[in-house]
């Protein structure tokens, strides 16, 4: 038996561990490996706890522990570890499936509020898993015709197609988003709801927090597209592999889409969050895969003004581009961070030409389609290689692209290109899968995680007093404006 004692604002907490299950009472001691897991899953539940306290009454959580250690990946850590019949415990490769749990929604009745882009590809999610859908929008975006459209809000729906959801999708724009939620708990406060990022607008998140305490009946969970990116998780592999005695010294995440068109014709208009509100906690999600928990944990609780920021001002949008560069300092060890994301053009990392042979000829492609007007590109600089995830749209070097859905993962050692693969991987076809299995489960089902939210909601509030002619309405016509923040 082992305790481990976590003493918070709202008092002492202990998390107890018995490792005995670990080699099923077979002898009288836990073999290294099983000590390893024991001692891991411990350390997880120690940390959820820190992080969670004031939401337990006092008692014994087994079923909240079960939930925290399945979800963190260590039994698939354990497995891959000492189990796996690869030769010498080698990671498995780019192209080998990852375990998934495809939940059985066929004829599940779901309804898909809101039919933009986002609701658009739930619909074609949903639909394809075999859900009979209905679709809600009060603003007429081309309903289709194939699905039962209804163009009036939650609260107007008809009692025997309200009744009938099994299933949620909100899809709206972020300031609908409690709104809308408010009318689907209103009409039933057991209901299972799939909500799109951002959660809700900054100054929202109490009464989120508050609305989903009282209907403690209810299931949500927000869609979080990078958190199972299996690129991501082929690059923090990567990384394990080539530099395994090494600590992270630089991370870049570049995300960034030009909305400029959507935006003049008021659409994808964020004036809360700004810039903040489209791409930035995807750029969180991918920073939390490579952290080690306590620099994420550092970093998220780190004030605003301790980085660097470097803000385009937009009339429109509020903020339109930003990049923070900071520093987290883990074991005495500094790693500089540095995000960077704009709405409104695109910035271009190519990297390195590819490997094309016959193996990839069925992959690499010249001039696949026109111009990307997305990108999204991570670096990790580690001992002495560098290694890079360009995820989907992928076009590099000479015009070779990549088909949708297809990321690639790369690390230059002292100038050489000594490892390029491709990770096939629809990030968010693999969310809404993961996401609507939690809703449909009896499993313990934990509060949405707002830490990523409350950062970015610091991040625009301390952006907005920064603001030229701070107290502006953002919609007031005037020229865009750059500013240097620390």
């Amino acid at each position: 038996m082992v305790a481990a004692t976590v003493s918070t604002a709202h008092g002492t907490y202990t998390v107890l561990g018995d490792g005995r299950s670990l080699n099923l009472f077979e002898a009288d001691a836990i073999p290294n490996q099983g000590y390893d897991a024991y001692r891991a899953g411990t350390l997880i539940a120690a940390g959820w706890l820190c992080q969670n306290a004031s939401q337990l009454a006092p008692g014994v959580h087994v079923e909240v522990v079960d939930h925290v250690i399945r979800a963190s990946g260590l039994y698939e850590a354990y497995y891959d570890t000492y189990l796996a019949t690869t030769p010498n415990n080698e990671s498995p490769t780019a192209d080998e499936p990852r375990p998934r749990h495809s939940p059985d929604v066929n004829g599940l009745r779901a309804c898909v509020i809101g039919y933009g882009v986002a609701g658009r590809l739930h619909a074609e999610i949903l639909a394809e898993a075999g859900a009979s859908l209905t679709i809600l929008d009060p603003k007429h975006q081309d309903l289709p015709k194939g699905f039962r459209s209804f163009t009036a809000g939650v609260d107007e729906l008809p009692d025997v197609v309200g009744s009938s959801v099994a299933l949620w999708s909100v899809c709206c724009p972020t300031a609908d988003h409690l709104p809308v939620l408010r009318a689907i708990l209103e009409r039933d406060p057991q209901a299972r709801v799939l909500l799109e990022k951002p959660a809700c607008q900054g100054h929202e998140i109490a009464d989120l927090t508050a609305l989903l305490s009282s209907h403690s009946n209810a299931r949500l969970v927000v869609v979080d597209q990078y958190r199972y990116s299996r690129a991501i998780e082929v690059l923090r592999r990567l990384i394990g592999e080539l530099e395994p005695h090494s600590s992270l010294d630089h991370i870049g995440i570049t995300f960034s889409k030009n909305r400029a068109v959507d935006i003049a014709h008021g659409r994808f208009v964020d004036r809360s969050y700004g810039v903040l509100g489209y791409e930035w906690l995807h750029m969180l999600a991918a920073l939390r895969h490579l952290l080690p928990s306590n620099a994420w944990a550092t970093y998220l609780a780190s004030a605003p003004h301790r980085s660097e920021l470097t803000a385009t001002y937009d009339p429109h949008t509020f903020v339109s581009a930003l990049t923070e560069r900071t520093n987290i300092v883990v074991d005495n060890r500094h790693i500089g961070l540095e995000l960077a994301t704009t709405i409104t053009g695109s910035t271009v990392i190519l990297g390195s030409t590819p490997r094309v042979g016959p193996s990839g000829q069925d992959r690499w492609l010249r001039n696949r389609r026109p111009s990307d007007d997305r990108h999204r590109h991570i670096s990790v600089r580690a001992g002495r290689t560098r290694f890079v995830a360009h995820l989907d749209p992928v076009t590099a070097p000479d015009g070779w692209q990549l088909d949708r859905n297809q990321h690639r993962v790369t690390a230059h050692r002292d100038g050489l290109l000594v490892h390029d693969t491709v990770v096939d991987d629809s990030p968010l076809h693999t969310a809404v899968r993961n996401a609507v299995s939690q809703l449909l489960s009896d499993d313990v089902l934990l509060p949405p995680d707002l830490d990523p939210l409350r950062r970015i909601a610091d991040l625009a509030q301390f952006l907005r007093v920064q603001q030229p002619n701070h107290g502006r309405m953002p919609t007031e016509a005037g020229p865009a404006g750059l500013a240097h923040v620390m």
